[in-house]
């Protein structure tokens, strides 16, 4: 099959690292068109496959008819069977300039809940379905936390899917050694919660004293989480920045944390597991789900430090794991891989 995927960027975060994972399945003819020239991956995605990008105008609700043309003019180039849109939010554009160029199968990912404010969880989200449900577009959640949150919108006119998102398990070396290293992975964003993250290694200054705490990820925030640590003299906490890769930095980590307010699946928290890290996490719908309800992991209460402090403690004061505990995780991890994705997307485009 051909399959053409639209993302936003070509950044160092999630759904793109998800597409790049799609592009090991060779079976398929696959290229990608980006609705921006942005992005630390960029050199990977064109390393892999046939490459478009847009770098005459910024995506935004202002330029919905040109996200249309630019779609419609690719599409019609590269004639694929289905066409991915991956941002939920610009769907309605991708899919109209692909339903004009003829394509039959399109699909629209939901990576996360809709909107808070009205504007985004009502009207935005009723312009997105109903103009995707006339173009018999089929929309996929990438957990039940998501699907359930869009469904409770009643304006939705039609059935949503479930598929877990996937994660490249064979890239991973859960028998790694182990360093004391605590390691976080997030843009450094308001829906990330690095500062309880902080306060709780604060606590935990005098019990950890060989330990480094690793954060990973750029954002706006970042200089604001600088400076606290430098005003409270918080020691032994390392900004990394943003990496194209985590894989070592996860494989050398004895624990991770997810210290986050809101989330709609968590790869990073496969990624751990498949590394084998102790995880902690924020006890929200979606990491409650990914971590089976606290069978994979620590779940702890948001933005309660002290909590957070005593659930890093705990996974560091547990034992390695153990050879039996390593083949569990790999069984529970297998049916996140990207073939079983894939497999799953085309039967429900295909249906």
């Amino acid at each position: 099959m051909k399959i053409l995927h639209v993302l936003t960027s070509a950044r160092a975060e999630g759904t793109p690292k998800l597409v790049l994972d799609w592009l090991r399945v060779k079976e398929h003819q696959q290229s990608v068109l980006f609705l921006t020239d942005k992005g630390e991956l960029m050199n990977e995605f064109k390393a892999k496959t046939p490459v478009f990008m847009n770098s005459t105008f910024i995506p935004s609700l202002k330029t919905g008819l040109e996200i249309t043309a630019l779609v419609n003019n690719v599409c019609s180039e590269v004639q694929p069977d289905l066409v991915i849109a991956w941002p939920t939010g610009h769907s309605q554009w991708i899919h109209w300039g692909a339903h004009k160029a003829g394509v039959k199968k399109k699909i629209t990912h939901i990576g996360n809940p809709p909107g808070e404010s009205f504007f985004g969880r009502y009207i935005a989200t009723a312009i997105t379905f109903w103009m995707s449900y006339f173009m018999k577009v089929k929309f996929i959640a990438c957990s039940e936390y998501v699907k359930n949150e869009t469904q409770r919108i009643k304006l939705i006119p039609q059935t949503l899917h479930r598929v877990y998102n996937s994660f490249a398990m064979q890239s991973f070396d859960p028998m790694w050694t182990k360093e004391n290293k605590v390691c976080m992975i997030g843009y450094m964003e308001p829906v990330r919660d690095h500062l309880s993250l902080l306060k709780a290694w604060q606590i935990l200054s005098d019990q950890l004293l060989d330990y480094e705490l690793r954060l990973i990820g750029d954002g706006s925030l970042k200089q604001k989480l600088e400076e606290y640590v430098q005003l409270n003299k918080i020691e032994r906490v390392v900004f990394l920045g943003r990496k194209e890769s985590v894989k070592i930095e996860l494989e050398k980590a004895k624990i991770y944390v997810l210290s986050t307010l809101k989330e709609g699946f968590g790869i990073t928290l496969l990624e751990a597991l498949g590394s084998g890290c102790r995880v902690v996490s924020t006890n929200l719908p979606a990491t409650n789900e990914v971590l089976e309800n606290g069978k994979w992991g620590e779940l702890v209460e948001a933005e309660n430090p002290k909590a957070l402090a005593e659930a890093i403690l705990s996974a560091h004061l547990a034992n390695s794991l153990t050879s039996t505990e390593v083949e569990e995780r790999k069984m529970y991890l297998k049916q996140f891989s990207v073939e079983n994705m894939c497999h799953q997307y085309l039967g429900i485009a295909n249906a």
